[in-house]
């Protein structure tokens, strides 16, 4: 497996800075990392000192990471109603690059488990691409970045009385990813103001260089206070298996909803595109702009009716995923606010209740449709009976010879019909049922979504 060089260029009207190319080992190019700025640079916690920074334009001297913690902070500042995407992916690209650059430094632990490092650096570029997919689902890159974050967060603390400078890059790099997915929620002033905060609390610590530094970086140099706030965040004095088991108990939750929101995605996407195409055609609109709302759906199978056989499929793809996250609930609940995960993982089981919540809304959509489908049917159902009441009519006065035709097409016509009325009372006894399971599915999935985020913001 061979480390991959990440380029990032000018994106909207931020503009990125393109690295040089990793590897080189001469003396002059020696790495460093976790570079403390100085306060005549950028004081974190001042708002009008982080505003300076990100507006800055000399970057002589500094380390080649501050212009994008500068860029990314100046994105994030902007009015809340602007996109703030190439901010999310500029920290992304950050906790990339660190990783590259430490591993292909010569100053690196020859125990780091490169595959798994590198593993590490392929899901950040994966979650990165995700940004160039318009039908990206966006809770779903939210939990993604969360649980990566998470996961190296996790090696960090395994790294600290080991390995100092893989535990800074890792906790750097977490850090980043994890601010990466808050940004991606933040939808008012203050919130981006406390982003933008945190980003420039990475850029003032865990600044990177990775040439033109001559002397191998260390941790003992830096100031106490600064090795103090970081091992605060981690140390405890014995592992505690209770709380190895409720992360894992967790982590294993999270994995099972996820599985179980990938299976029944179809039946999700399904529902809203039949709904929009639904809506679309009873919008008062022409033809034209009807074909026009309609063009992005190619699936054949989006404009066919609700059937029995499906909303039982998809009811059964609800339960299945209600039953997920009341497991998740369950192993949240259990987990201890006073670990130093809890508000990674708060943020993950936020992420899981909104996928939830978008999953139940379109179960109801679904039993809406069907429940459409099947009233659609009971109409045609009264229309059949009176065309067959005329069709017996007919043979009954038909001339003699033309009688068993007649006989034979009022009995076929009533046979079909006969079945499909019955195909349509069956569909709106199971859209009922389904009706009353999706409202109720509904407020449980609001009431979860509300606790998720009042347990995030007691994490703040």
């Amino acid at each position: 497996m061979e480390i991959k060089q990440l380029t990032w260029h000018s994106t909207g009207s931020l503009t990125l800075p393109v690295t040089s190319p990793f590897g080189s080992t001469g003396k002059d190019t020696m790495p460093q990392f976790s570079i403390r700025l100085p306060d005549k640079v950028l004081q974190a916690d001042m708002i009008a000192s982080v505003r300076a920074f990100a507006e800055r334009t000399d970057w002589t001297g500094l380390p080649s990471s501050t212009h994008l913690h500068a860029g990314v902070i100046s994105v994030v500042l902007r009015p809340p109603d602007t996109d703030t995407s190439i901010a999310e992916e500029g920290l992304l690209l950050l906790a990339a690059q660190r990783i590259i650059v430490y591993l292909e430094s010569p100053i690196r632990s020859r125990s780091v488990d490169l595959h798994l490092w590198l593993a590490w650096i392929e899901r950040i570029e994966k979650v990165t691409t995700t940004y160039k997919d318009e039908e990206s689902d966006a809770n779903r890159l939210f939990k993604d970045k969360m649980k990566l974050s998470i996961e190296l967060f996790e090696k960090a603390k395994s790294l600290l009385h080991s390995d100092n400078l893989a535990f800074e890059v890792l906790y750097a790099s977490a850090c980043e990813i994890g601010e990466s997915a808050n940004i991606q929620t933040a939808n008012d002033s203050r919130e981006r103001i406390k982003s933008a905060l945190e980003v420039a609390k990475i850029a003032k610590l865990y600044s990177f260089d990775e040439h033109s530094i001559t002397h191998k970086p260390s941790i003992r140099k830096q100031p106490m206070n600064v090795l103090k706030s970081i091992k605060a965040f981690f140390t405890a004095p014995e592992p505690d298996p209770i709380a190895t088991a409720n992360r894992n108990l967790f982590s294993a939750a999270s994995d099972a909803f996820d599985a179980a929101y990938a299976h029944g995605e179809t039946h999700t996407t399904r529902a809203n595109h039949r709904y929009n195409i639904f809506m679309a055609a009873r919008s008062p609109h022409d033809a034209d702009a009807y074909n026009e709302e309609i063009a992005r759906y190619t699936d054949p199978a989006d404009f066919d009716p609700y059937t029995a056989v499906d909303l039982d499929a998809h009811t059964a793809m609800i339960e299945s995923l209600t039953i997920a996250l009341d497991k998740l609930t369950a192993a949240f609940t259990a987990f201890s606010r006073t670990d130093h995960l809890y508000k990674p993982v708060a943020a993950v089981y936020k992420g899981t209740t909104a996928l939830y919540v978008f999953a139940t809304d379109a179960y109801s959509r679904a039993a809406h449709l069907a429940m459409t489908t099947a009233l659609e049917g009971n109409v045609q159902a009264a229309k059949d009976n009176i065309e067959v009441m005329l069709l017996e009519i007919g043979a009954a006065n038909a001339e003699p010879t033309d009688t068993p035709d007649a006989n034979a097409k009022a009995t076929a016509y009533k046979a079909n019909a006969t079945k499909n009325a019955a195909t349509a009372k069956r569909l709106e006894q199971k859209a009922t049922e389904a009706q009353a399971r999706a409202e109720a599915l509904c407020a449980k999935a609001s009431s979860a979504a509300d606790n998720a985020e009042e347990a995030l913001e007691d994490a703040h």
